[in-house]
């Protein structure tokens, strides 16, 4: 299972990386990376998938609450249309 785990954190960086790099709306982001993905341990919860995000920025003046929901919905977005499961941050950071 971990190896899976492995190959969706890495799917889940390359989202990110694609998005930071192309959208106008992360100039002031420099770097951002999914640094921890785990597969929910109870079948009935809300997600199948848990992950954390972590956003680096030189600008202390950004908005991070809409930095990281816009982010979170590209990764949403992006997942739902090559995966059936379900993906939710449960952590962002931002350094």
């Amino acid at each position: 299972m971990a190896v899976r785990d492995d190959i969706m954190k890495k799917m889940l960086n390359k989202i990110v990386k694609t998005a930071i790099s192309k959208d106008p709306a992360f100039k002031d982001v420099y770097k951002a990376d999914v640094f921890y993905l785990f597969q929910s341990p109870i079948k009935t919860a809300m997600c199948d998938y848990v992950y954390g995000l972590r956003i680096f920025t030189e600008s202390e003046f950004i908005d991070k609450p809409t930095i990281s929901s816009k982010l979170q919905k590209k990764i949403t977005n992006v997942t739902s249309q090559v995966s059936n499961k379900t993906f939710c941050c449960t952590e962002v950071s931002f350094e």
